[in-house]
């Protein structure tokens, strides 16, 4: 079952291989590990800009 990875579905049809599973997952979790950076730089923009907010509402620069 060489299937491209983007197109493949878990089906009763047939059973992935070893080889596809551990390709799948290896993919999933890359994809898992560029989504938290782009989270975590979120996170600490806004922790920032609300830390900049606060100060700016306390008169202090």
């Amino acid at each position: 079952m060489n299937t491209d990875m983007n197109s493949y579905r878990m089906t009763s049809d047939a059973e992935p291989r070893e080889e596809d599973l551990a390709k799948l997952i290896h993919e999933v979790a890359i994809e898992a590990e560029k989504k938290s950076t782009v989270a975590k730089k979120a996170l600490n923009n806004r922790v920032f800009q609300d830390m900049q907010d606060a100060l700016k509402r306390e008169g202090c620069n």
